[in-house]
C-alpha cells in the first residue's frame, strides 16, 4: 500500500482530498466511485473504486482528514503569499534606499553638491543655519563674489546685521565683487515684487528700491574704508540688466547657491553648498566652475558703478 502512495503525484493526491470532502458534503458514494475511476492514479488495473462503500464514521475519519489537510495547504498558502509581499515590500524599500544612495553619490562626486540646508522662513540671513559655514569658508578665502537682487542681507544691512559687512571691512586685502539690481529698473523690480507679493503682499516695489539704495550706500562706505586704508584689494560694485535665477555666494573653495523662489526671499530659499572640484582626486566633478562662469557672464553684460 505505501509503495502504490508513494506513485500518486501532489495533484492526483489533491484530487483524492477534495473528492472525500465532496463525497462527504454533496456526493454520493457512487458518484464518488466514478470521479475516482476517471482520474489516472497510477494503480494496477484490478483495483476498482467501483464497489467503494464507507460507513459513517469512515466518512467522518476522511472528512477530518481532508478538512485538515485542506487547512494545512491554505495555511501554507497565504503563509507564503504574506511572505512573498513581505520580501517585496522590503525589496521595493532597499532598491529606494540603495538609489536615494547612488543619487546623493552622484550629486557629491559628480556635481560637488554636498550639503542642502533646509529653507527657514521669517528670519535674517545671519540667523539660518547656513551662515556659519560660509563665515568658515570665507575665512580661508581671497575672494567673495556676492549675486543678488539687494544684498541687504549680505551688506546692506551693514555692521551689526549683513552676513559679509564687517568681515570686509576687517580683511583690506579681500577681494569683493557685487552686482545687484540697478534700483532704477523699474521693469526688473516690479517683476520680483508680483512674484514675491504672492506670499508677502506687504512688500513693496519701494521698499526693494530702498533696500537696494542702501546696500549700495553701505558698499560705497566700504569702498572709501578701503580708499583710507590705502588697500589695492578689487572692491566692484554692478548693476545687472535681469533678473538673475541664482542668488550666488562664490567664494575659492565652495559656492553657496540658492534660488529666486516666488514664495520667499532670496536667503529663505533652500542652500546648496557646491565644492570645488578636487584636482588630486581623479574623476572629481562639480557645478562649481559652471555657476562661476554664469556669474562672470552676468558681470560681463552689467553696468559698472563709479564710486
Amino acid at each position: 500500500m505505501l509503495a502504490i502512495s508513494l506513485r500518486l503525484t501532489p495533484i492526483k493526491w489533491a484530487v483524492f482530498v477534495w473528492t472525500t470532502m465532496l463525497w462527504v458534503g454533496f456526493l454520493t458514494p457512487e458518484e464518488v466511485a466514478r470521479l475516482l475511476n476517471s482520474v489516472e492514479f497510477g494503480l494496477p488495473p484490478s483495483i476498482s473504486f467501483s464497489n467503494l462503500s464507507l460507513t459513517p464514521a469512515f466518512k467522518l475519519l476522511f472528512a477530518f482528514i481532508g478538512s485538515t489537510i485542506g487547512c494545512l495547504f491554505l495555511r501554507q498558502h497565504i503563509s507564503s503569499a504574506c511572505d512573498f509581499k513581505g520580501r517585496k515590500e522590503e525589496r521595493e524599500s532597499f532598491l529606494k534606499s540603495e538609489a536615494k544612495e547612488q543619487f546623493i553619490t552622484l550629486m557629491s562626486d559628480k556635481a560637488g553638491m554636498n550639503k542642502v540646508y533646509v529653507p527657514e522662513t521669517g528670519v535674517s540671513a545671519i540667523q539660518c543655519d547656513y551662515y556659519e559655514d560660509i563665515l568658515k569658508e570665507l575665512s580661508t578665502s581671497n575672494t567673495l563674489k556676492i549675486l543678488s537682487i539687494a544684498a541687504y542681507e549680505s551688506i546692506g544691512k551693514g555692521l551689526e546685521g549683513s552676513m559679509f559687512f564687517g568681515k570686509i571691512m576687517r580683511r583690506p586685502g579681500l577681494d569683493v565683487e557685487l552686482i545687484i539690481s540697478d534700483p532704477n529698473n523699474g521693469s526688473l523690480i516690479k517683476g520680483r515684487i508680483k512674484q514675491i507679493q504672492q506670499s508677502c503682499p506687504t512688500y513693496t516695489q519701494k521698499k526693494l528700491v530702498a533696500e537696494i539704495k542702501k546696500t549700495v550706500s553701505s558698499f560705497k562706505k566700504l569702498k572709501k574704508a578701503r580708499d583710507d586704508q590705502g588697500s589695492l584689494a578689487e572692491l566692484s560694485l554692478s548693476h545687472f540688466k535681469w533678473h538673475p535665477v541664482f542668488r550666488l555666494i562664490i567664494l575659492d573653495s565652495c559656492i553657496f547657491m540658492n534660488t529666486y523662489e516666488v514664495e520667499c526671499h532670496g536667503h529663505e530659499s533652500p542652500m546648496y553648498r557646491i565644492d570645488r572640484a578636487d584636482k588630486n582626486v581623479k574623476g572629481s566633478l562639480s557645478l562649481y566652475a559652471s555657476y562661476a562662469a554664469y556669474f562672470e557672464n552676468i558681470k560681463e553684460n552689467s553696468t559698472p558703478v563709479v564710486m
